[in-house]
């Protein structure tokens, strides 16, 4: 409303010039019709108040000057006066309307839709509010503190109640490194530092000023540019670490890691300049180590959220060779967030003496030394001991309760399950009753022994690809592995069983005499149906074992469900009695065909 009087006043002053017709009478007119859109009515008479001196008063001189404003004609100076008038009072009358419509809250926008262009900017214009002062983000967070405690926390100021200051931890930092032209009056020791003993309002503004200035804006650009070259450095360090990690999972060579390395730079990866020597694995495995070793020890101190006691676990070990000299492996199981979590532990070397009480204190060095666990922590939280038959043999367990001050009661030390199972067929194939179990991979070790590399190699391998058959390559019998690897045995000499036997009769007939003899020598005994089913049927059989043997050693596998697992077992050997196994020796007959439904699956 000041804003339109005050447009209302510059064009409401007097003229020099007035109409024959009442000037509100026109002035009410033209605005009516502006705001109609009809054309506007145009003064008719015209009297002037102060005239331009006559013809005869003027100086005769021709040099004397005239006065301002007269040297335009008569006519072109009343049409400049007339469009003035005529603009003024359209200016007034608009005016004077939108203040009438304002007061009686009437929508201006309406009064300003029927205006022309210009004059309706011109108004528009007028009218709008005057606009708000902007407000830094940095001027409204200091207003929102009302305590020096807010202030502290809303900048991340530092405070030494002791000194009573508060400090900038930014230009703390790098204000010894900020230029002298940005240090306008301020000093280096103490850019950044405020007096907590001043009163709020004097220090917020002191702040507010600091955060403004040069130097704090210097500082804060110095600290984001190191902090982008920590992220990148720690990104380069993720990168190394988990080429390493892949390559000491993937047990391959320390030299295999600097071609990893290598191959990530020409990918276009940042790898930084510095740990890509081989030297780098061994010292991040030794790193490894430690930080897994922390982990554990926090997880034996740490608390069941179950039983709200400190966690039980269980200890098992074995003795392993390394580089020709004797170790002893010792791991750990555990209930970790329900599930049964197996934990590596150590591998010390065992040394000359390898009785009884050596094992046991070797285990103890390794609980109570190398992961800290106290004598207590070993009586209360050790429930449960696995071992071999060795261990037993050596009685081990006994010997470790004693130094602990426990029970075989408490620790309950129990054979590996699966190991027995494994152990079983060992004595199996020592029994005189069932001398075949010992003997038939001794003759297939022999057979598979003349095709095992060289010519006789490469001729088996054309021999199957001439009665169309893959072929499969040659495995080794060994005593003291699981059934798993044995089974692998049987199962593979079938496979190749018919390769096998055309290649002996291609020797048989056209052969050398020595290939000759000895190829008549196994074609007998591979003829012969006795020994097809007794092939066939060890691999059925050791498939039961294995199963067994894989399920006892799933680590999350529960007691009870290995229990019903070796119950099932146990029910299927009954169904075979030692008489069916005594097989008798039968004529030699020709089974080309029951071999070939075995490799298409019909067992």
């Amino acid at each position: 409303m000041k804003r339109l009087r005050s447009i209302a006043s510059i064009f409401a002053q007097p003229c020099s010039m007035q109409t024959a017709e009442s000037e509100d009478a026109v002035q009410e007119k033209n605005a009516s019709s502006v705001l109609l859109g009809e054309p506007m009515e145009t003064e008719t008479e015209v009297v002037v108040t102060d005239p331009a001196p006559c013809v005869e008063d003027r100086p005769t001189d021709s040099t004397a000057k005239r006065p301002r404003g007269l040297d335009q004609s008569p006519t072109r100076q009343t049409e400049s006066q007339l469009s003035t008038i005529s603009t003024s009072a359209q200016l007034f009358s608009i005016i004077t309307m939108l203040t009438t419509l304002t007061l009686a809250s009437t929508s201006v926008q309406t009064t300003l839709d029927a205006l022309p262009a210009q004059v309706a900017q011109m108004v528009a214009t007028t009218l709008e509010p005057p606009t708000s002062t902007f407000v830094s983000p940095v001027d409204k967070d200091m207003r929102a503190c009302c305590t020096l405690n807010a202030v502290i926390t809303k900048f991340s100021l530092r405070s030494f109640p002791e000194d009573e200051i508060l400090v900038c931890p930014c230009c703390f930092k790098h204000s010894s490194s900020a230029p002298k032209k940005i240090l306008v009056g301020r000093n280096r020791d103490t850019l950044g530092k405020f007096s907590s003993k001043s009163l709020l309002k004097n220090l917020k503004t002191r702040i507010l000023s600091h955060f403004k200035s040069a130097a704090h804006e210097f500082c804060v650009e110095r600290e984001n540019q190191e902090e982008l070259a920590k992220h990148r450095s720690q990104s380069v360090g993720l990168t190394l670490a988990h080429l390493a990690l892949q390559t000491i999972t993937e047990a391959r060579s320390y030299h295999s890691y600097e071609r990893a390395v290598l191959r990530q730079h020409l990918l276009g990866t940042r790898v930084g300049n510095l740990n890509h020597s081989r030297q780098f694995v061994v010292s991040f495995l030794n790193s490894l180590y430690y930080v897994a070793k922390q982990r554990a020890i926090q997880w034996f101190n740490s608390v069941d959220p179950a039983t709200t006691h400190p966690v039980l676990f269980a200890v098992n070990a074995d003795k392993t060779t390394e580089f020709h000299r004797t170790g002893q492996v010792v791991g750990a199981l555990g209930f970790d967030l329900g599930e049964i979590k197996a934990i590596f532990l150590d591998d010390p070397i065992v040394g000359i003496e390898c009785s009884g009480p050596a094992i046991s204190e070797n285990l103890f060095l390794v609980l109570h030394d190398t992961f800290c666990l106290s004598l207590h922590q070993l009586r209360t939280q050790l429930t449960g001991m696995a071992f071999d038959g060795q261990y037993f043999g050596l009685h081990v367990p006994g010997h470790f309760c004693s130094r602990i001050g426990s029970t075989t009661e408490w620790t309950m030390p129990g054979w590996d399950g699966a190991h027995r199972c494994e152990l079983v067929l060992g004595d199996v194939r020592k029994d005189t009753i069932l001398t075949w179990y010992k003997e038939v991979p001794e003759f297939i070790g022999q057979v598979q022994a003349k095709f095992a590399y060289g010519k006789n190699h490469e001729k088996l391998r054309k021999a199957a690809a001439r009665v169309h058959r893959k072929f499969y390559e040659l495995q080794k019998f060994c005593e003291t592995r699981f059934a798993q690897a044995e089974r692998k045995f049987y199962k593979n000499f079938v496979l190749n069983y018919l390769s096998i036997v055309t290649d002996l009769q291609d020797k048989a007939q056209t052969g050398s005499d020595e290939e000759q003899a000895y190829a008549s020598t196994f074609l007998g005994e591979l003829y012969k149906l006795v020994f097809v089913v007794t092939v066939i049927g060890l691999a059925d059989l050791l498939a039961k074992v294995k199963a067994v043997s894989l399920f006892q050693q799933t680590v999350n596998t529960l007691p009870w469900e290995v229990a019903e697992k070796e119950a099932e077992f146990a029910h299927h050997f009954d169904k075979v009695y030692p008489e069916q196994l005594d097989f008798k020796d039968k004529d030699s007959v020709k089974i080309d065909s029951y071999l070939v439904m075995y490799t298409h699956g019909a067992q």
